[in-house]
């Protein structure tokens, strides 16, 4: 099963940026990926891409007002992307303030890291010329500073501060309401253009140079001063929200939060239908903000479709579900003799974004038996997919564990090597079938 998937495409239009989206894919530099899973220092996580209706969803009263009160004091502006030596060096102070896995520069969350970006481009030259041993030695390399981009796809935003007791309130959708429409204060929030027609004309001549996307700025001002922005992209009838930043100082404001919501404003007085936000991980509070908009939908990876989030079950997604098919492949293994021990196969990221799933072991989780050290492994993983078990016999090679981030976890037995597929022992949808595979490998 893919986990993990980037995708590099030439021309990236507004409609193919409302499908992409649509399908759980979202923007990382000048291409689009999905993941399925997030790692830290606490294990892996199942993520859940989201989105937000825009039309006849109006944001939930406490949000209003929030908004309004930043609106207030400082000045809101929504305007085509810029690149300037004010955006870098407001960045770089935020980098500091929250560190993490991102980019170094506000350029780098945009168009990557150069040097990276062309150690791929050799990696697929070499790949196209057949040399499919070097491609994934190189790709690994080049690949390396680019995985820690899928840990967070739009930057943590302050959290918005938990309502009081007499901010629960939340407007009901009063219905689909025509393209057209214009907020009473469209000029004086948003400072023109809103309708899309329009944004699109004055973008024509104004996109930033190399960049596929039709991106657009929501910038904050306390006095002349730049204390937040945040940079969403636009398609046809979508939005994407790609980074909230803002000024360490004015961090009690939420203002990273306060440029998401007006994104969502301006959006839907333009008449887009659909604002993404990248994912939420249930269980880790740092996301949680992202629900406090209101009307929020999940994809459904397995059934493909969009649901609304009050429908989101957290011991359904993938990696509690493959930790219950181990679990129980596991007992069934020690009943039969065959004691296993259940292990992170942390480089499953760098299999699955080189596509090399056929020569190495892909999948987060396996149960190992037979030990860890150097010499053959046969290791049991779970495809979601086709709801069955496979047995492989491995050889470890590269060890990633300097490189990888978070490929060790406390508590958690983990393996740091790539898993090289020897053999396919066999695959089967009973648990008690795996002891007569493991004997099969012996032999």
């Amino acid at each position: 099963m893919a986990y993990t998937q980037m995708l590099r495409i030439d021309r990236i239009g507004p409609d193919e940026l409302d499908l992409l989206l649509a399908r759980g894919f979202f923007r990382m530099h000048q291409g689009v990926f999905t993941c399925t899973f997030l790692s830290d220092e606490d294990g892996l996580h199942s993520v859940v891409w989201t989105r937000r209706p825009l039309q006849g969803a109006p944001l939930p009263a406490s949000a209003r007002r929030r908004l309004r009160r930043v609106q207030q004091r400082m000045r809101v502006v929504v305007q085509p992307c810029r690149l300037d030596a004010e955006r870098e060096e407001l960045y770089s102070r935020y980098f500091q303030h929250v560190g993490g896995n991102r980019s170094e520069t506000l350029r780098g969350v945009l168009f990557g890291d150069e040097a990276v970006e062309a150690a791929s481009a050799r990696a697929r030259a070499r790949a196209e010329a057949g040399e499919q041993d070097a491609r994934l030695d190189d790709m690994i390399d080049a690949l390396l500073e680019e995985m820690a981009e899928d840990q967070r796809v739009a930057d943590p935003r302050a959290p918005i501060p938990a309502a009081s007791a007499d901010e629960d309130d939340a407007d009901e959708p009063s219905g689909p309401r025509p393209r057209a429409l214009r907020l009473d204060l469209d000029e004086a929030v948003f400072d023109l253009p809103t309708a899309p027609t329009r944004a699109r004309a004055a973008r024509a001549a104004g996109r930033l140079p190399g960049d596929r996307f039709d991106s657009w700025e929501v910038t904050i001002r306390d006095g002349g001063r730049l204390v937040g922005y945040s940079i969403f992209d636009i398609g046809h009838d979508s939005m994407e929200s790609i980074i909230g930043v803002y000024d360490p100082d004015y961090a009690r404001f939420g203002l990273g939060a306060v440029t998401m919501l007006v994104e969502i404003e301006w959006g839907a007085a333009a008449g887009f239908q659909w604002h993404y936000a990248g994912y939420i991980v249930p269980g880790v509070q740092a996301f949680e903000y992202k629900r406090d908009v209101g009307y929020l939908q999940f994809w459904d990876t397995e059934a493909e479709l969009w649901r609304p989030i009050s429908a989101l079950e957290p011991s359904d997604l993938a990696g509690p579900r493959i930790e219950r098919a181990l679990a129980v492949a596991g007992e069934a293994l020690r009943a039969a003799g065959y004691p296993t021990e259940r292990v992170l196969n942390s480089p499953y990221r760098v299999v699955q974004l080189n596509n090399g799933a056929h020569q190495f072991i892909g999948e987060p989780y396996l149960l190992r038996w037979g030990g860890a050290g150097g010499g053959l492994q046969r290791v049991i993983t779970y495809d979601l997919y086709t709801h069955r078990y496979q047995v492989d016999l491995c050889l470890p090679s590269r060890d990633l564990s300097q490189v990888l981030p978070h490929a060790e976890v406390q508590g958690q037995a983990c393996q740091t090597r790539l898993l090289h597929r020897l053999k396919r022992v066999g695959a089967t949808a009973d648990p008690h079938q795996l002891a007569a595979l493991l004997e099969a490998s012996l032999r």
